[in-house]
C-alpha cells in the first residue's frame, strides 16, 4: 500500500514490526520492498472459514497472540527509533487521553 507523507512513520513502524515478528513462526507477510512512501509485501493465502473451524481458529490465534506478546520492547506508544516514544505506560495513556479529550471537545 502507499501512504501519504504524513503517515510515513506508519511504514517504518510496519517494517520494524514485520522484521521483529518474522522470527516468531507466525503467518505474516514478508517484505519485498520498502522505501519512504510505500512498502510491498507478500500475499498470505487462506481459506474461507466455517463455524466448525472457529474453535480451532481461536486456539491458533491465541498461540499467535502469545508469541507476539512475548516480544520485549522498550517504551510504550508509537515506535520511534526502535522503541516506544513514552518511557512508561502511564505517560502513554495520559498523552492518549489528553489527545482524545481535545478531539471530543472539537467534535462537540
Amino acid at each position: 500500500y502507499k501512504e501519504s507523507k504524513k503517515d510515513i512513520s506508519k511504514i517504518k513502524n510496519e517494517e520494524y514490526a514485520l522484521n521483529i515478528l518474522s522470527n516468531l513462526e507466525i503467518p505474516i507477510p514478508k517484505l519485498i520492498y520498502t522505501d519512504k512512501e510505500f512498502l510491498i509485501e507478500t500475499y498470505i493465502d487462506g481459506d474461507l472459514l466455517s463455524k466448525k473451524d472457529s474453535e480451532s481458529l481461536f486456539i491458533q490465534l491465541g498461540h499467535y497472540i502469545s508469541k507476539i506478546h512475548s516480544v520485549k520492547m522498550e517504551g510504550f506508544g508509537e515506535i520511534k527509533n526502535n522503541k516506544g516514544e513514552y518511557k512508561t505506560e502511564s505517560e502513554y495513556l495520559f498523552s492518549w487521553l489528553n489527545l482524545n479529550s481535545i478531539i471530543q471537545i472539537i467534535k462537540f
